[in-house]
């Protein structure tokens, strides 16, 4: 059985049904917007290009294995394939090449880290 067939309750009444004392089944009053907010469109944007940029600045043996790993979503076997090179291989270039891009990307990327909050989100 799945789950949604147990639901013999279930309502399935318009948008602008009142709360049911009975059954305590409601609508919400406010729907969210699910427009993307235009400064962090323009944020992703913005951290797009660096990745990017970064990445195009790699060595072309680092680039290759990052492409298709991390932006092609290939398994360590298929990058092996598609590169002639074996899948040890592919594990050392992609841990150098994240290594690099870390060390070239973590001091650009500050203006893009959230403030950080004391303990459990109290306090600065």
């Amino acid at each position: 059985m799945k789950a949604w067939e147990g639901c013999a309750n279930r309502r399935e009444d318009s948008l602008d049904a009142e709360i049911d004392e009975q059954t305590g089944d409601y609508t919400p009053a406010i729907l969210t917007s699910w427009r993307e907010i235009p400064s962090k469109s323009l944020e992703r944007k913005e951290l797009g290009a660096l990745l990017r940029k970064a990445i195009e600045g790699l060595p072309e043996i680092y680039r290759n294995v990052v492409l298709l790993r991390d932006i092609e979503e290939m398994d360590v076997r298929e990058t092996a394939a598609t590169l002639g090179i074996t899948e040890g291989t592919v594990k050392v270039r992609l841990h150098r090449a994240r290594a690099l891009l870390q060390r070239d990307l973590a001091p650009r990327l500050k203006g893009f880290a959230p403030k950080r909050k004391g303990l459990f989100g109290w306090g600065a």
